[in-house]
């Protein structure tokens, strides 16, 4: 019972650790830590710039059907 509980406690603790460590953002092409510009320099993936965002098309346009045409 005791060894139970104590694996119990343990992979709780595992699980934790797991999701509360910060990661580095890695390249979904070829797997390697991202560096500070939007290019990979493994591979040369270009990672979408979440800064570069002027918003044009995001939300898409809303027609009234009872607007008088």
């Amino acid at each position: 019972m005791l060894v139970s509980a104590a694996f119990a406690a343990l992979l709780i603790l595992v699980v934790i650790a797991y999701y509360l460590v910060p990661r580095k953002a890695r390249c979904p092409e070829c797997g390697s830590h991202r560096e500070e510009g939007p290019l990979c320099p493994s591979c040369g993936w270009i990672f979408e710039d979440d800064e570069d965002d002027d918003g044009d098309g995001d939300e898409p346009e809303v027609i009234d059907a009872w607007e008088d045409r």
